[in-house]
């Protein structure tokens, strides 16, 4: 698997206890190959225990070694993790000194001593640690990105959000693994729960992909080393009760991270070990043969993947593991869109925006409120068939998806229904406006037939749950403005406000100072309603302006003051 340069990949590791040393041999192939130059590990990542794989590859971590110092002390910390239960004779005894433990609220096992393995290990198998710090317990995650050019993401399950969440860059690693690993009851309770509130990172996303997808092109394709629990609906315990409940939301989770992975960039291991099985990791340390079938599968799969990524001399041109790239696709949307419209005549005759300023109705900002944008735009089609149009949604800062809405398309003159989808196209920024440049086509082209031209309306409404940022933080001095995208004179274009009347302040509208070469006027009432019927509302007070011949990338702006 010789490259002329090193395959950039990404990698995130499944949680599961005691099943993260099943792991270790697939995390010793790539990072074998990354010492042998044909791969870079740009990014890891892993929650519960599998960020400990994950910090181990992230650390360039000498894997011999760290077999080397389990084999000479997993036998000493499971017993440890037994406590004083491993003196006691019968099973019940021992169940119950766990309960007692439980329900007084301490963990079953102390996380310190958790804290006590990661330190030993990692200092036994990451020499290069201590160039950074002698006492490797105090190596940030920050440290690490930067020795080891290789970014380190752990997942946590945070008790004060109530959600996940990743470690931050400064806190130190150790830390950072034993809050992810730390199973609640088994490693947390309320009297050792620590200060950051943190549990087992898997609860929230034991594969952690969520992060990882959405710069693809920088870090390279999502590698992901997963393992099966096996089946066993049979507990005897409250506490194996517990966690059948907890493993069908984090097994449903994986399933669901490994579909956006997609096998063929997956790495899954079978095995009998189980979350709590500390004995059979210890003796699957020992067993060489199966060790080495997960690392062959690993490195099978790593040169699967680096034939097909190295077959051309254009790599970016390969299609992985199944799964779409939405640029490639808005891209080459908007190219068939920029292809099928050439040549077609199709004119903006005018466009109009208004705003229901609903949100107004309150002293301060609501959650349930919801301001409402009308836009309506007049298009000429001639004779040549138009089967689509582009247009810019604004983008929900919150989701940077669009905001809900709804559309229509109709003939002018018949109010007759054009069918009609909307398909993103590519995410764009003039003028400081966030926006999604979106292609509607058309489920048959529009055209004037034996006419010269015929008139089309494209109409939306767009809804911002929770009101539009800043509209009650000025109210005296509002405005709406427009900018040109296209690449055409849009003959008219109508800026309307409408306040709620029991807002029970007057506004006067007039054109912005950087429009003075911009034709204004205000609009008179009879004018707006004639413009749309939905402007007739008795609930709001309508003012705007009506600006004339607006150039490409000239931008109308109209205040309305008090």
């Amino acid at each position: 698997m010789k490259n002329r340069h090193p395959l950039r990949i990404q990698l995130t590791i499944q949680g599961g206890g005691a099943k993260f040393i099943t792991m270790l041999p697939a995390a010793q192939a790539f990072c074998d190959k990354r010492t042998a130059g044909d791969i870079y590990i740009t990014r890891v990542s892993g929650a519960s225990a599998g960020s400990i794989v994950a910090a181990l590859i992230a650390t360039n971590a000498n894997f011999e070694r760290v077999f080397e110092f389990l084999d000479n002390n997993g036998d000493r910390y499971v017993g440890k993790m037994r406590g004083i239960s491993r003196f006691m004779p019968f099973s019940f005894m021992r169940k119950g000194w766990w309960i007692l433990k439980v329900v007084s609220g301490y963990s079953v096992v102390s996380p310190r001593l958790l804290r006590r393995f990661l330190i030993e290990m990692f200092s036994y198998s990451c020499p290069d640690l201590r160039h950074i710090n002698g006492d490797v317990s105090k190596v940030t995650i920050a440290d690490i990105e930067k020795r080891f050019n290789c970014k380190l993401r752990i997942g946590l399950s945070s008790l004060t959000t109530l959600e996940g969440s990743e470690a931050e860059p400064k806190t130190p690693f150790i830390s950072a693994l034993v809050d992810s690993c730390s199973i609640p009851l088994f490693f947390r309770n309320i009297r050792n729960i620590g200060e950051g509130r943190f549990v087992d990172g898997g609860l929230c996303e034991n594969l952690p992909t969520s992060s990882l997808f959405e710069d693809i092109a920088q870090y390279g394709d999502l590698f992901a080393i997963t393992t099966s629990e096996p089946q066993d609906s049979n507990f005897s315990t409250v506490f194996e009760f517990m966690m059948a409940v907890f493993s069908a939301s984090v097994n449903h989770n994986v399933k669901r991270s490994i579909k956006m992975v997609g096998d063929y960039l997956n790495v899954a291991i079978e095995s009998k070990v189980t979350t709590f099985d500390f004995s059979g990791a210890m003796a699957f340390c020992r067993d060489t043969q199966s060790k080495d079938l997960i690392y062959a599968k690993a490195l099978n799969r790593l040169a699967s993947y680096a034939k097909i990524k190295t077959i051309t001399d254009q790599p970016n041109g390969s299609f992985n593991s199944g799964r779409y790239d939405p640029q490639s696709i808005m891209d080459g949307i908007f190219q068939f869109h920029s292809v099928v419209s050439n040549g077609a005549t199709k004119n903006l005759i005018s466009t109009t925006m208004a705003l229901f300023c609903n949100s107004l109705n309150w002293a301060e900002q609501n959650e349930n409120d919801s301001d409402i944008s009308f836009q309506q735009s007049v298009f000429r089609v001639g004779q040549k068939p138009v089967f689509s149009i582009s247009i810019n949604f604004p983008r929900d800062q919150r989701s940077q998806y669009l905001h809900p809405m709804k559309w229509q398309v109709y003939d002018k003159d018949t109010k007759k229904i054009i069918p009609s989808r909307i398909i993103p196209m590519k995410q764009r920024n003039e003028n400081g406006v966030e926006s999604i440049s979106c292609c509607i086509f058309f489920e048959k082209p529009l055209s004037s037939g034996k006419e010269k031209h015929r008139d089309y309306v494209l109409e939306h409404y767009i809804e911002y749950i929770g009101g539009i940022p800043g509209l009650k933080a000025a109210p005296y001095a509002e405005f709406l403005a427009m900018s040109n995208l296209t690449d055409e004179v849009i003959e008219e274009v109508n800026l309307i406000m409408l306040i709620p009347k029991t807002y029970r302040r007057g506004l006067k509208v007039n054109a912005d100072s950087s429009c003075s070469e911009l034709s204004f006027g205000i609009l008179k009432q009879s004018e707006i309603v004639r413009i749309s019927a939905v402007l007739d509302d008795y609930r709001h007070d309508a003012i705007g302006g009506r600006f004339r011949n607006l150039k490409p990338g000239q931008r109308a702006r109209a205040n309305f003051v008090v």
